[in-house]
């Protein structure tokens, strides 16, 4: 399988015209004072009219939607595309390609356009998003001619494919062989390190063993502190607890004895008996007498009643008894 592949990358290698965008300069872009080129190239539709002597930008996919249409994602396949058209300024040293790149999009761009075969590349300051980089070509004389836009779309893409499966096994190879010397030197400096001192391992042992005692020693003293705030802690809250349970007992007994208190007051009146002398003969007749500074009102025999225009006919005897009823409730004997 390997063997094929290798193969395969062969093939592509002498079928495609390798090319590699420059260094990124950002902020700067191509100057579109006058535009032509496709909305999306695949399609040929010329959406910006053909190129003309006044044509300073030939635009090859504008927006994300239509780049990502045209399968132009990335950089490198803006500036394989460029190489094919053209319309394109291809030339090493005079050929650009303007990728530009949103942050939300993240590696993805969202236009690509080249400066115009025969035009000098013109820096457009406008856009901060702007990226340009020169195309720099591999002309291997075993590769084919680039195609322009009147091929079919499929073409494109097969051509797009090999040369981007070229670069990928250009780069593997050289990647491998940085690679196998950054192990090469690793293996030599551990080789070094083994032979300058043996002792090395049993030396970590033996650091890793004395850090380990002092943080269990660390540990120990931690958990015993913790230990005696969590005493401390339950010592206070069995305190607290007790405090509150005596307090709650007090307010539970003054409720109580403000029950009573109030029930014995609410309670119905009981006046005391009567304690008059009575008398049934004739000679028990009502009588009211004076010693000059007290009048006494006499009914031995009946009641003495009081009426008057605010006030009902009352039994005086009986509200007498009533009064010293309520007194003897608030203890006013």
């Amino acid at each position: 399988m390997a063997k094929f592949s290798v193969l395969a990358a062969s093939a592509v290698l002498s079928l495609a015209t390798a090319v590699v965008p420059g260094p990124k300069q950002a902020g700067k872009g191509i100057f579109g004072g006058v535009s032509c080129g496709h909305g999306i190239y695949t399609r040929n539709d010329f959406k910006y009219g053909r190129v003309s002597s006044t044509c300073t930008r030939y635009i090859i996919c504008d927006g994300p939607d239509d780049c990502h249409l045209a399968s132009v994602d990335s950089v490198q396949a803006c500036a394989e595309v460029a190489a094919k058209q053209s319309e394109c300024e291809t030339s090493t040293g005079n050929g650009f390609i303007e990728a530009r790149q949103y942050l939300q999009f993240n590696e993805r761009i969202s236009h690509c356009f080249c400066n115009v075969k025969g035009k000098t590349w013109v820096p457009d300051l406008s856009h901060k998003w702007s990226n340009t980089y020169a195309l720099i070509m591999d002309k291997d004389p075993t590769t084919t001619a680039a195609p322009t836009t009147t091929q079919h779309p499929v073409v494109d893409k097969v051509v797009d494919l090999q040369g981007t499966v070229a670069k990928l096994v250009k780069d593997t190879k050289g990647f491998m062989a940085a690679t196998e010397k950054e192990l090469g030197a690793v293996e030599g400096s551990i080789l070094q390190l083994e032979i300058a001192d043996e002792g090395l391992t049993q030396k970590l042992k033996e650091a890793a063993a004395a850090v380990a005692a002092g943080l269990q020693g660390k540990l120990d003293a931690q958990g015993k502190k913790f230990e005696g705030l969590v005493a401390a802690m339950q010592a206070k809250f069995e305190a607290s607890l007790a405090t509150e349970t005596a307090a709650r007992k007090a307010v539970e007994d003054r409720l109580a004895e403000t029950l009573a208190t109030l029930k014995k007051f609410t309670g119905p009146l009981t006046p005391a008996a009567a304690s008059g002398k009575g008398c049934s003969t004739s000679t028990c007749a009502p009588e009211i007498t004076s010693d000059g500074s007290d009048v006494t009102i006499t009914a031995r025999s009946g009641a003495v009643l009081f009426e008057s225009e605010f006030c009902e006919q009352t039994d005086i005897c009986a509200l007498a008894r009533d009064v010293a009823a309520v007194k003897s409730k608030f203890g006013q004997e």
